[in-house]
Order: C-alpha cells, then structure tokens, then sequence
C-alpha cells in the first residue's frame, strides 16, 4: 500500500508543469537624492557664487580675503569645506541646501 501511495506521490510530482516560486526581496535601500543639475551654461559665475556667499558665509567671513575676486575664492579652502560640509557649520543658523551648494561647487 505504501508502495502505490509514494508512485501515486511521484507521478502527480513529474506533471510536467514548472512552477516558480517568487520570495518577496527586501525592501530597496533607501537612495540619496540624485545630484543637483548644474546651472544653464554648466559653470557658476563668481557673482552668482557671491550671492550664495553672501547668503550662507558672509554673516561669519566679513572680511575674508577670498570674498573678493574669483582667484582668491578659487584659491581658498572654500571649495574642501563646501564639499565635505563642513561649511557652514551644523550650528549655523542658516542652512545650506544642496542646490546652493552644488551651485556653489560648480564656480570651482
């Protein structure tokens, strides 16, 4: 009896159908958001970025010597803090947004 229960098991196994199982994947990780687009034309002006200094650095860097010209802007450590966020500071009261930053990144 065991014999023709386990034949009868068999043959209902080799129907000839395939079937996929599907298991659920994890959740996708979340993405940071997708780069800002540089402004028309690709590159910032020196006074556009002037602007967005004036808005997020000036407040703490007064009268730094970089704010002049686009030589010394460029020549600074502006460019290494803006990217590493660490310009402006957590504490600040005014908060950078990545498309003034990015704004900002692509004068350099």
């Amino acid at each position: 009896m065991k014999k023709i229960l386990i034949i009868a098991m068999l043959m209902g196994c080799g129907s000839g159908e395939t079937k996929v199982v599907r298991v659920p994947s994890d959740p996708p990780a979340e993405q940071p958001p997708p780069p800002v687009p540089p402004p028309r034309g690709g590159k910032t002006s020196f006074n556009e970025a002037r602007q967005i200094i004036g808005t997020y650095c000036e407040s703490c860097h007064t009268n730094s010597p970089w704010l002049r010209d686009p030589a010394s802007l460029k020549a600074s450590g502006a460019r290494a803090r803006t990217q590493n966020n660490s310009m402006p500071p957590n504490n600040s009261p005014v908060k950078m947004g990545n498309a003034a930053r990015q704004r900002l990144l692509n004068f350099f």
